[in-house]
């Protein structure tokens, strides 16, 4: 099936921006279990320190449920993420130039901004972007089939 230029290039970056928010997602539940983390810390001292331990007792029993959920959550998005940025990477170690591997990888694997990767490369904004326009059209024929399918956007009835 051939698709427009347009069409290809806002599917190639709606895959991509999918790999991007599992990034996120998973930086964002590693970072709650971290605060949940130091929450339990701080009620086990003052389980320690206080003279009515049931109080304490409950919201520390009610805090280790929430870590755990927290942790089985992270477990099941982790695995997922996994598996899917295994297919990106080898969507993003095909393509044919390795400066837009190096520019795609930057921002929709590792999460960075346009700017930063920008300051790693040595490019302008204008000059990565043009360079990413043209990622963007390989990545179309390099990434998962469902993804060229799926995010097609419908036409509007006029």
């Amino acid at each position: 099936m051939h698709h427009h230029p347009d069409v290809k290039t806002h599917c190639a970056k709606t895959y991509l921006e999918h790999v991007r928010g599992l990034v996120l997602r998973i930086q964002i539940l590693q970072e709650k279990i971290e605060r949940q983390r130091a929450v339990m810390e701080l009620s086990a001292a003052q389980y320690r320190e206080a003279s009515s331990p049931n109080a304490v007792g409950d919201a520390m029993e009610n805090g280790v449920i929430g870590l755990q959920e927290l942790i089985a959550d992270f477990c099941t998005d982790l695995a997922d993420y996994a598996e899917e940025q295994r297919t990106a990477h080898s969507v993003l170690m095909r393509l044919s130039r390795p400066e837009w591997t190096a520019a795609l990888t930057g921002h929709y694997v590792h999460g960075l901004t346009w700017a930063e990767v920008c300051d790693r490369m040595g490019y302008s904004k204008g000059g990565l972007m043009k360079m990413v326009r043209g990622a963007w059209a390989e990545v179309y024929s390099l990434m998962p089939e469902q993804w060229r399918r799926d995010a097609v956007p419908n036409a509007a009835p006029r």
